[in-house]
C-alpha cells in the first residue's frame, strides 16, 4: 500500500467537482451569484469543450485575493463548521476554481470599485498565477475556462460524441433557468457560438420571473399559491398546474430551497403523487411529471447542504413537516 501523490490526488478530487460543462457553469453561476451580481453572461463555444465564458457585475475579487481565489479550500463564504448553520451562499467549500484549473485551463479577469482598471490573470493547474496583464473589462469577474478535460482522456471521448455534448448543453440551460427562478432580481443569458439561447431579464417577482423564463402560454395554465405552517419555521411559494399536462422529463418541475436548486426524492415523489397524473383521459392512466415551482423557505440551521459533490441534495430536519405541507398545496 503507498501513498497517491498530491498531483494525482487532486486531480481525482477535481474530476468528481468538474465532472461536466454543465457542473462547471453551474459553480462559476454560483460563485457570481455569491458576488452580488445583477447580470450573468454563460458564453459557450463548441458545447463549452472549447470555451466557457462566465461574465458577471459583482464585486469583484480583491487584489490580495486573487493569489488565494483558486487555492483549494480557500474561501471568503465560512470560517469552521458552525458557518454552515448559517450559511447564505451558494459556496463554501473552496473547490470550484481550483478544480477547473486542475483539468482545464483557466484565466480569470476582474476589478473592483475600488480598482483603477481591470487585471487578467492567467493560472496554472495548481491554481497559481502564472501572468498577469491589465483590462479593459469592467467591474465585476469573468472566468474563461478553455480546453476542459485535457488531462482527463476517457470524459474528453465521453463528451466527443454529438448526442452527449447536446445534452450537456440542454442540462445547461435546465440549471441556468433553475438559477434564474430561484434569483428573480438577475439577468441571465447563455450563448452558443455567439448565439442567444436562452435569457431572462432581470425581474420584480417570482410570478414575473416565471412568465419570462416558461413564457405566457405556459405560465397562463399555472396558479401561485402560498402556504406555511402554524410556526412559520416552513414557507412555501408554488406555482402548480390548473391543468396538469404531463411532460416525459422533470427538466420543467423546480424544486428550490433556501433559493438552492436541489433534488429531494420524497418531495418529489410527493409532487409525481399528487400531479403525476395528466387530466386528460388520455394521459389519466400515464405517469409523467408536471410544470411545477416549488420555492421553499426554512430556517438556515435546518438544513445541510453538505450532502453530495455538486451541492444539489440536502438533508432536512423538518422535512415531514415540508412534505405535510406541500401535500396540503398540492
Amino acid at each position: 500500500m503507498h501513498k497517491l501523490s498530491s498531483e494525482t490526488s487532486k486531480l481525482i478530487s477535481s474530476a468528481q467537482v468538474a465532472t461536466s460543462v454543465s457542473n462547471v457553469v453551474k459553480e462559476l453561476t454560483e460563485n457570481a451569484l455569491d458576488a452580488g451580481a445583477t447580470s450573468i453572461q454563460v458564453k459557450l463555444v463548441d458545447f463549452g469543450l472549447e470555451k466557457i465564458e462566465v461574465r458577471d457585475n459583482g464585486c469583484g475579487i480583491k487584489a490580495e485575493e486573487m493569489k488565494y481565489a483558486a487555492q483549494r479550500h480557500y474561501t471568503s463564504k465560512l470560517r469552521t463548521d458552525k458557518d454552515l448553520l448559517s450559511l447564505l451562499t451558494y459556496g463554501f467549500r473552496g473547490e470550484a476554481l481550483s478544480s477547473a484549473c486542475e483539468v482545464s485551463d483557466v484565466c480569470i479577469t476582474t476589478k473592483t470599485r475600488y480598482d483603477a482598471y481591470s487585471t487578467a490573470y492567467t493560472l496554472d493547474s495548481k491554481g497559481s498565477i502564472s501572468l498577469s496583464r491589465p483590462s479593459h473589462l469592467g467591474q465585476g469577474t469573468t472566468v474563461v475556462i478553455s480546453n476542459i478535460f485535457k488531462n482527463l482522456p476517457v470524459r474528453k471521448s465521453y463528451y466527443a460524441n454529438s448526442k452527449k455534448r447536446k445534452e450537456q448543453l440542454k442540462l445547461t440551460e435546465d440549471m441556468l433557468i433553475a438559477y434564474a427562478l430561484a434569483n428573480p432580481s438577475v439577468h441571465l443569458s447563455l450563448s452558443h457560438n455567439k448565439t442567444v439561447i436562452w435569457q431572462k431579464p432581470a425581474c420584480k417577482t417570482l410570478s414575473e420571473a416565471v412568465v419570462n423564463v416558461l413564457g405566457s402560454a405556459v405560465s397562463q395554465n399555472l396558479e401561485e399559491k402560498k402556504v406555511q405552517n402554524c410556526e412559520k419555521t416552513v414557507a412555501i411559494h408554488a406555482f402548480v398546474p390548473k391543468k396538469v399536462i404531463l411532460r416525459r422529463t422533470c427538466d420543467r418541475c423546480y424544486v428550490l430551497i433556501n433559493k438552492r436548486p436541489i433534488q429531494e426524492k420524497q418531495i418529489d415523489k410527493t409532487i409525481k403523487k399528487m400531479l403525476g397524473k395528466g387530466d386528460s383521459e388520455k394521459e389519466n392512466n400515464q405517469s409523467g411529471w408536471p410544470t411545477a415551482i416549488l420555492s421553499i423557505t426554512l430556517p438556515t440551521d435546518t438544513v445541510d447542504v453538505n450532502v453530495n459533490p455538486n451541492k444539489t441534495q440536502v438533508m432536512l430536519t423538518l422535512k415531514e413537516e415540508v412534505l405535510k405541507l406541500v401535500e396540503n398545496l398540492l
